[in-house]
């Protein structure tokens, strides 16, 4: 399949609206693609900018070349301020992976208006990111045996962590990490 791989970085946000109850704000960003759960990713916890957050956080993806060519498939930058028990919804961009790609292979800090879903029309705050397209590149797909094989492997390890060690090791999925994340139709 062919997939170009994608860069996106967050820099940072600018002017957002304050969210009541949430006290000091702590802000974060969740990025999906296309709307598809495996491919959301976490940036960190900004603790110190409040409303003007700074994250300098990248994220990788492989995305399928169909993908970016639909007009409908789009980026989805969602805003909370890290409150518990719950998280409060601050705002968010969507983007058309088309748009970006046809604006350029690459842009350096580019500007965002954020919006609030509940009303369209509530324009409070920027968003600041970079992105680039790297050049095509043909992905095989895993077979079911592959899949089969890692899973195997996954739970063996945890497995040996348990009894050797008394407990299991988890990565921390809530923040992203440095793999690339294939995004495909």
């Amino acid at each position: 399949m062919e997939c170009r791989r994608f860069r996106i970085t967050l820099i940072s946000a600018n002017d957002l609206p304050v969210v009541k109850g949430s006290g000091k704000m702590k802000v974060y960003a969740k990025i999906s693609i296309a709307g598809k759960r495996k491919s959301e990713k976490r940036t960190p916890t900004d603790k110190d900018g409040e409303i003007n957050p700074r994250w300098n956080f990248t994220l990788w993806y492989k995305v399928a070349e169909a993908l970016i060519q639909k007009e409908d498939v789009k980026i989805a930058i969602k805003l909370y301020a890290d409150n518990n028990p719950r998280d409060k919804y601050v705002g968010e961009l969507n983007l058309t992976l088309k748009n970006l790609f046809d604006n350029g292979l690459a842009a350096e800090k580019v500007s965002y208006a954020i919006e609030h879903k509940r009303d369209v029309s509530f324009s409070k705050g920027t968003l600041k990111i970079s992105y680039s397209f790297g050049e095509k590149i043909i992905v095989k797909n895993p077979t079911g045996w592959k899949r089969a094989m890692d899973y195997g492997a996954t739970i063996l390890l945890k497995g040996t962590c348990l009894l050797a060690f008394g407990f299991i090791f988890e990565e921390d999925d809530d923040v992203a990490d440095d793999h690339d994340v294939l995004v495909k139709t």
